[in-house]
């Protein structure tokens, strides 16, 4: 009953304040529907198949805006900012694992911070900063890095649910789990940075694309790796397990591994040879390079 009330409080606050200050806002700034994750229903000039897309989508936008603050000035609404308050800490205590009463105990706590911080900015329509005396936006920046974080265990659900389905479809297609990797999975996991990636290339930026595509691998390696070490060893011993991680190098992660590095090391052979930029043939060359490296990979899963 208490979950379907906070439920019910998200909603009213949706429908009573956050749609008409969205329209106000939008009419302001002309980018309300761009930064808001547009509500599908209220979308002049949509097609059938964009209205079902979107209501598909609309009980995941309503649980991400009201658990991540934004206070960004372009995307800024009070009410949700103020949802956000107090879903925000319901979802990270979930995410966790500490059980109802931890859950209650946050949303309690959130309450009790969104109605001091509504009291705060009830006269106001423009994201606050609360620089605290300072000329360093302290409050934007807590909030911003809660939002980060909230993002993050957003993010990490649904890549959990994402491989889920993967070996669901693997198991009743009999396609191997290495091969949905190295392929489907790749693909989706990549899919955004190469779009950055491709497009600060497209406008002269090549060390700023050539450092993310070398950043976002480590990230991933080293923070998701020992995030998710970390998480199973924390349930293993809750279930009264080993807490040691039993890791095996397979043919298909060394094959990828001896790619990483053979075209490393060519970048930084042709980089040197061309006067430290790259000419146009080595990105042909690699694009057939990453040809072979699936022909390896899914050759290793079906033969080795």
């Amino acid at each position: 009953m208490i979950v379907l009330s906070l439920l019910f409080l998200l909603l009213l606050v949706i429908q009573q304040g956050g749609l008409e200050e969205a329209q106000e806002v939008g009419a302001q700034v002309g980018m309300w529907q761009t930064c808001t994750d547009k509500l599908a229903l209220l979308q002049p000039g949509l097609n059938t198949l964009d209205r079902a897309m979107d209501l598909c989508e609309l009980p995941l936008t309503v649980l991400r805006r009201g658990t991540i603050p934004l206070l960004e000035q372009e995307c800024y609404s009070k009410p949700w900012f103020i949802a956000s308050l107090v879903f925000g800490p319901v979802m990270v205590v979930m995410y966790l694992g500490m059980g109802w009463l931890a859950g209650l105990i946050a949303a309690g706590v959130g309450a009790a911070a969104a109605v001091g911080v509504g009291m705060l900015l009830k006269d106001s329509r423009e994201a606050p900063t609360w620089n605290m005396g300072t000329d360093f936006p302290i409050g934007s920046a807590l909030a911003a890095a809660g939002g980060f974080v909230v993002a993050a265990m957003w993010i990490d659900t649904i890549a959990s649910e994402v491989v889920g389905l993967l070996e669901y479809f693997g198991v009743l297609s009999g396609v191997d789990s290495s091969i949905l990797g190295v392929t489907v999975l790749a693909w989706g996991n990549s899919i955004g940075d190469m779009a950055t990636n491709t497009a600060m290339a497209k406008k002269g930026l090549g060390n700023m694309a050539i450092t993310a595509c070398y950043a976002g691998p480590v990230f991933n390696i080293l923070v998701g790796l020992g995030l998710g070490f970390l998480s199973w060893i924390r349930d293993s011993s809750r279930k009264g397990l080993s807490k040691t991680v039993s890791v095996e190098l397979d043919a298909t992660v060394a094959a990828g591994a001896a790619f990483i590095v053979l075209n490393s090391v060519g970048i930084i052979v042709i980089g040197l040879l061309n006067g430290n930029s790259l000419p146009a043939w080595y990105g042909k060359f690699m694009l057939f390079f990453y040809g072979v490296f699936l022909v390896v990979s899914v050759t290793l899963v079906l033969f080795a």
